[in-house]
């Protein structure tokens, strides 16, 4: 929800022209990677896109529609091309405005702009940028400095440049009531500073566009300052043993590879600057060696029974919509537990809630239900924990009881961290890497949710009440079976530490299962 960069390509995409080359968007994607703004222009296909378009766009409208509303005089440019809306922009410019105009449309040497706001101020007009952000960030002036100097360059006086972003303060109460969710950042001199270096980018960006793919190699700028739509496609041209799967931050070690010419694991040179996790990994991918130390397995098979698995699903809204909640603040809509007892029986539980009303009352009353007072409560990630806490804060009520969870939780990646490396993991212990080296029968790709990002879209899209009955019902099975295999996962990696066994190092997980292997072995384990 929050790239704003790919809600703004969007909306250009809607109505395609045909005289220019770069817009803004394609700009600021050219200086965040030659390789990213070659592929959106001339190869769109190759992108992977995981953040719905459809819900940015509408995020992005709605933050437009509060920004217009503090304006009340605004004048908004409605054209059905690009063209057209270039057309009203120059009319409107040549009249002495007196009005904001929303929406301005301006186009300089093939280059394309779409101001969300111009208020005629004294000497000038003041520029405004409407961002999905709650902080200021170096690619939101670089936005604003590309279209101060479209402006100025066709003639407009730019005496103020601001950014309009979301305030993380803001308490949502009133029912619509939106007024200052907004809150503006002056980055006038910043903007002003950058001028004579837009005409740079301008003619680099056009250059790469004429030219083939650039050869850029993945790095820090794959998901800086946002995640690359195509960085899976640039990884699927990789060796396996690329540097850029290694663990943790690698600056250090490529500037003093690079010049080496090293891309590769097997080839770093000893002595290289390398963290221990990343030492790990080195000796892993080279020896094709599966790391596993037996701590692990001794700690696990030490905890008393029942031992709770569990796994939370939360939904953030960039504009809030339940009584007292915060911009982007995680709210707990689901659980998934699955209950283990000392004789090897299974039990799965679930919390649900689609009604559209605030959820997150009910989901603590569920829990507590559910837990009881013993049993130790298994976690994959701090991220449990967190939710929690903020569940303390909200309930004051429920305060003491929610802390004896907290006090019972067990991060479950800690415990295997230490202690488990596998050759395909490619330096990530994320619950998603570590499981199919384990238990490649539970397999995420064959779910119609496969993350967390999406399972929140999903949530948005049935309170939403855009679905028929037959497309909800669906999304919450989908909803549920995501969340269930969260809490499973956690269960069969920990069976495999309490029995220390390991898998060859050649078992590979593979997309071609067939797809009911995963349901049959959810269906066992849970009988």
């Amino acid at each position: 929800v929050k790239s704003s960069i790919i809600y703004v390509l969007y909306k250009f995409l809607l109505i395609m022209p045909t005289n220019y080359q770069l817009t803004k968007s394609l700009i600021l994607s050219g200086l965040q990677c030659p390789k990213r703004l070659h592929q959106q222009v001339h190869h769109p296909e190759r992108a992977n896109q995981t953040i719905s378009l459809e819900e940015l766009y509408v995020t992005g409208r709605r933050l437009e529609e509060i920004l217009h509303n503090l304006f009340a005089d605004g004048i908004k440019v409605d054209a059905t091309s690009i063209e057209s809306a270039i057309q009203f922009t120059q009319k409107f410019m040549s009249s002495s405005p007196s009005a904001p105009l929303f929406e301005a449309t301006f186009l300089y040497k093939e280059v394309l702009v779409r101001v969300d706001a111009l208020i005629p101020v004294e000497y000038g007009f003041c520029l405004i940028e409407c961002k999905s952000s709650t902080k200021l960030k170096p690619n939101h002036i670089q936005d604003s400095a590309v279209q101060h100097w479209v402006l100025e360059r066709l003639g407009f006086k730019v005496a103020k440049v601001e950014v309009a972003l979301i305030d993380g303060e803001f308490v949502y109460i009133d029912k619509d009531n939106y007024i200052n969710l907004l809150r503006f950042e002056e980055v006038t001199d910043e903007c002003s500073a950058f001028q004579s270096q837009v005409e740079v980018w301008v003619e680099e960006q056009k250059t790469i566009l004429s030219t083939k793919e650039p050869c850029t190699e993945p790095g820090r700028q794959c998901r800086n300052p946002y995640k690359c739509e195509f960085l899976n496609h640039c990884l699927s041209q990789l060796p396996d043993d690329h540097v850029f799967y290694l663990p943790g931050h690698k600056k250090s070690l490529m500037e003093y590879i690079e010049p080496l010419g090293i891309n590769r694991i097997k080839d770093i040179p000893e002595g290289s600057p390398l963290s221990i996790d990343q030492q790990r990994m080195v000796e892993v991918m080279n020896t094709g060696v599966t790391e596993l130390k037996p701590d692990a397995g001794e700690y696990l098979k030490s905890l008393d029974y029942p031992r709770y698995f569990i796994d939370f699903e939360t939904v953030a809204f960039a504009i809030p919509v339940w009584k007292n909640t915060r911009p982007y603040e995680a709210l707990p809509f689901q659980w998934s537990c699955h209950i283990e007892h000392e004789d090897g029986s299974l039990e799965h539980k679930e919390f649900l809630d689609t009604s559209g009303y605030p959820p997150m009352r009910a989901f603590c009353e569920g829990l507590l239900n559910l837990l009881k007072t013993e049993g130790p409560i298994l976690v994959y990630s701090s991220y449990e924990r967190t939710q929690l806490r903020k569940l303390v804060e909200r309930f004051l009520d429920l305060a003491d009881e929610l802390e004896h969870i907290v006090q019972r939780l067990i991060d479950l990646k800690e415990v295997i961290k230490p202690c488990y490396l596998h050759p395909d993991m490619n330096g990530s212990w994320s619950i998603k890497a570590v499981l199919p080296t384990i238990a490649p029968d539970l397999n995420y790709k064959l779910l119609g949710i496969q993350d967390g990002m999406e399972a929140q879209q999903s949530y948005m899209k049935i309170i939403g009440g855009g679905l028929t009955c037959d497309e909800q019902e669906e999304t919450e099975r989908q909803l549920r079976e995501y969340c269930k295999l969260d809490s499973l996962a956690m269960l069969r990696l920990c069976r495999f530490f309490c029995e220390g066994d390991v898998l060859p190092v050649s078992a590979k997980y593979t997309q071609q299962q067939e797809e009911g292997a995963m349901e049959n072995e959810i269906q066992r384990d849970t009988a």
